[in-house]
């Protein structure tokens, strides 16, 4: 399999970056992880945040059923607060996934070279 091909496949399916720590391309790789963990835990205290603040502000005296909670999946996934993170985070990954195929690192060694 070729080396830019792996590093495609190590940043689309596995975590963004490590398609460049693979790569041997290891600044941009840190840089890449670090900024995604930063952006996926935004997302998640962002959406945690809305969710239980819709719920308590519209909901609190009903108990939780599952039509209230699409609904308040829905409003939180829509709102600004959230997209914004959420966005840059679909943008950061799809970089990591195109650079990781464009910039292969360095090409293996023949066996000439390995002598």
């Amino acid at each position: 399999m070729r080396q830019g091909l792996k590093a495609f496949l190590l940043s689309a399916f596995v975590f963004p970056g490590l398609g460049q720590l693979y790569n041997q391309d290891r600044r941009k790789g840190v840089l890449l992880v670090l900024g995604a963990n930063i952006l996926i835990g935004a997302v998640l205290l962002v959406g945690m945040v809305l969710l239980s603040q819709e719920y308590l502000s519209v909901f609190y005296p009903r108990p939780l059923t599952w039509q209230m909670f699409q609904l308040l999946v829905f409003d939180t996934i829509t709102h600004p607060f959230f997209l914004i993170p959420f966005v840059l985070l679909m943008a950061l990954w799809g970089f990591a996934m195109v650079d990781a195929a464009r910039c292969p690192g360095q090409p293996e060694p023949t066996e000439n070279e390995k002598v």
